[in-house]
């Protein structure tokens, strides 16, 4: 089956990774991408929890703990934030789609919060990123790596992270709904 990109490839797209892609950075991923362009892209892996409390990467005021994911094997000694805040409340962010922002401003997000202008729900902290130099994703997606997907950006922000992978190809339909079906490890279907 053929994921090549029905649409260019551009920030706020997702690409979620094909079944078969035994990767283990990438194996039933969902990434949403921050950046595309002359200079290669930058994603952000949504699904893929991890137990490292927030605490302890970052000092965290009490009431202030939120789970943080694997953003991509790219900087792991870094943490970023998304969020659907806007620039008037988080200036030091850079705007994805008109509803999707990147920061790494976490003292201005945790007094946003404490004043009760955020909610957690609107955050999703990641641990690193993932990245691609100019073309390279392109050609994974031309190898069937990832189906590029354009669904809402609230996906982003979804509570069921151990579903994602099977809702988002749901969503497309057709085939890729099919695909959702897909087992973990075939030899044992």
């Amino acid at each position: 089956m053929s994921s090549k990109p029905s649409f260019f490839l551009k920030a706020g797209g997702f690409l979620v990774s094909e079944p078969y892609l035994q990767d283990p950075q990438f194996f039933r991923s969902v990434v949403v991408l921050v950046e595309h362009n002359e200079q290669g892209t930058i994603g952000f892996v949504i699904n893929k929890p991890l137990d490292i409390p927030l605490a302890d990467m970052i000092d965290v005021p009490e009431g202030m703990e939120m789970p943080v994911f694997l953003g991509g094997p790219v900087q792991q000694d870094t943490i970023f934030f998304l969020h659907n805040l806007g620039l008037g409340l988080l200036p030091k962010s850079i705007e994805v789609t008109p509803d999707l922002w990147w920061s790494s401003d976490f003292t201005r997000l945790f007094e946003l919060i404490e004043e009760g202008f955020a909610e957690k729900s609107q955050i999703k902290v990641l641990l690193g990123y993932s990245g691609w130099s100019v073309g390279q994703l392109r050609e994974e997606c031309e190898n069937e790596s990832w189906v590029v997907a354009h669904v809402p950006t609230a996906f982003v922000f979804d509570s069921e992270v151990e579903q994602l992978w099977k809702k988002v190809l749901k969503t497309l339909g057709g085939t890729f709904s099919e695909l959702s079906r897909y087992p973990i490890d075939p030899n044992l279907n």
